[in-house]
């Protein structure tokens, strides 16, 4: 399973727009037709808020990042990421 495709998209999709430029907005409207969402329950807040406390001051994780890894091990997905430093987590695998 990809995460990209599995994972809540309102969360990957904030983290991709902050970014974006205006030449890359069809690009990003097209990524995100072919995803599925996944709704983040209660217990993958919960575990997201304890990679929060775990590892925001050492590696920087946002919530955004606890959200998306949290989101990742609850569904047994492989993350697809560039940035790996913000998911030092032990329980997340990679897309390779």
């Amino acid at each position: 399973m990809d995460i990209h495709r599995e994972t809540d998209a309102t969360v990957g999709a904030a983290k991709l727009w902050v970014g974006a430029r205006p030449g890359e907005y069809e690009v990003l409207n097209n990524l995100f037709r072919t995803m599925s969402c996944i709704p983040i329950d209660q217990e993958t807040g919960r575990q997201a808020g304890i990679y929060l406390q775990q590892y925001r001051r050492s590696h920087a994780v946002e919530i955004a990042d606890a959200l998306i890894a949290a989101s990742a091990v609850a569904y047994k997905a492989d993350l697809w990421t560039r940035d790996r430093r913000h998911y030092p987590m032990k329980e997340v695998t990679f897309f390779e």
